[in-house]
């Protein structure tokens, strides 16, 4: 249990609920015996919870939300034995997570909420094959996409624009949404294994392609300042 004291840090003392819910299952095999394998797994996890703030210009009032962290992960692979010189192996993961009401702090108003999603996908694949008892060659292919965004929680807030009060009392959906970031990376590698006599030689060669891309609106909707709290701003 964690035990919060009232007003400390805009703290309301009320202990939250805790609950995670966690399932997986994975299953494999051979589809041909000594030829043929598959591997194959999923992971799934929930974790529902309540936001609680006090926003700065709402004296003694505060707001309950509910939210839910979720997370997606599936593996999956195969293997070929094809004669006794050539294997291939093939291998893909997927990975996401969700949360379309978070990061509000104790002391800020929800409707400065994000909804926030990140996203993995990785794919590879490997041709390995013995040309003689002293050398062996690998072939390497590669995939990895990793995005994040940030977006606006409540959609009818995409447009609304910033207001900003004294005392740090902030309205409306963050200056800086959204926000959509995404990296992605090819690669392809080559290696000769040699074996000659007491001796060991690798050589080979591998080339990457990096591209990350991104952007946000950087007050993109708009900024009110106020020089003082309006009588009505409860």
């Amino acid at each position: 249990e964690d035990f919060v004291a009232p007003g400390v840090n805009g703290a309301t003392g009320r202990v939250l609920p805790y609950a995670n819910q966690q399932a997986g299952a994975a299953i494999g095999g051979p589809l041909i015996p000594d030829k043929m394998h598959y591997f194959f797994s999923y992971e799934y996890e929930r974790e529902p919870n309540t936001i609680l703030t006090s926003p700065i210009g709402f004296p003694g009032q505060a707001f309950s939300f509910p939210t839910k962290l979720t997370q997606n992960s599936f593996l999956g692979r195969g293997d070929y034995q094809l004669g006794g010189n050539n294997h291939f192996t093939v291998r893909g993961s997927y990975w996401d997570w969700k949360n379309p009401f978070t990061q509000v702090s104790g002391t800020e108003h929800p409707s400065q909420a994000a909804n926030r999603t990140r996203k993995a996908i990785n794919a590879a694949g490997t041709w390995s094959r013995v040309i003689n008892q002293n050398v062996l060659q690998e072939v390497k292919v590669g995939y990895s996409h990793f995005d994040w965004k940030n977006l606006h929680a409540e959609p009818g807030m995409a447009n609304f624009p910033n207001l900003v009060f004294p005392g740090g009392f902030n309205l409306g959906q963050r200056r800086n949404y959204p926000q959509e970031f995404f990296q992605n990376t090819y690669s392809i590698r080559y290696d000769l294994s040699l074996h000659r006599g007491s001796h060991d030689f690798k050589i080979g060669g591998e080339f990457l392609k990096d591209r990350h891309t991104g952007w946000w609106q950087n007050f993109g909707r708009g900024i009110f300042n106020f020089a003082t709290n309006p009588p009505d701003i409860e």
